[in-house]
C-alpha cells in the first residue's frame, strides 16, 4: 500500500463531499433565474443556471474519478507513474484556475483567513504533492 495515495485519495474524497454536497446546497441551491441572465448562446436564466450546474458537478465528477485512481494507486490495482503525475496536473490546474480567480482577494485572505478558499488550496496542494510524492 502506498500511503501517498491514499492521503490524495481521501483528500480528493473530501474535495467531493464538500464541492458536491456543501457547495450544491450552499451556493447552487441559491441560485435562482431572477439572479442570473440570459445569454445567446445558452438561452434564459433557466438554462444558464443549468449550464452552471452541470459546470460545478463535472468538477465534482473530476475530484470523484481522480480519487477512484488514487485509490487503485494506493493499493496497487494500477501501478501506473503517468496516471499519478496526471491527477497531481489535474489538481495543479484546479489551483492556478483557483489562483486567478481568487487573485484579487489574495492579500485578504491572508489577513482574514476563510475556510472555504483555506480548504480548498490545501486539498488540492495536498492531492497535488501526495501523487507527485507517490509516484517517485
Amino acid at each position: 500500500m502506498n500511503p501517498f495515495f491514499l492521503i490524495g485519495a481521501v483528500a480528493d474524497l473530501l474535495a467531493v463531499a464538500v464541492h458536491g454536497v456543501v457547495g450544491h446546497r450552499l451556493i447552487l441551491a441559491r441560485l435562482t433565474n431572477d439572479h442570473l441572465f440570459s445569454t445567446a448562446a445558452f438561452g434564459d436564466a433557466a438554462a444558464t443556471r443549468r449550464v452552471i450546474i452541470v459546470s460545478w458537478h463535472a468538477v465534482t465528477a473530476a475530484f470523484l474519478a481522480s480519487a477512484a485512481m488514487m485509490f487503485l494507486l494506493a493499493f496497487g490495482a494500477v501501478t501506473s507513474r503517468p496516471a499519478a503525475l496526471f491527477v497531481s496536473a489535474l489538481h495543479a490546474g484546479f489551483l492556478a484556475v483557483g489562483f486567478a480567480a481568487g487573485s484579487s482577494r489574495i492579500i485578504g485572505l491572508i489577513k482574514r483567513p476563510r475556510l472555504i478558499p483555506v480548504g480548498f488550496f490545501t486539498v488540492m496542494t495536498t492531492v497535488v504533492v501526495m501523487g507527485w510524492l507517490g509516484s517517485r
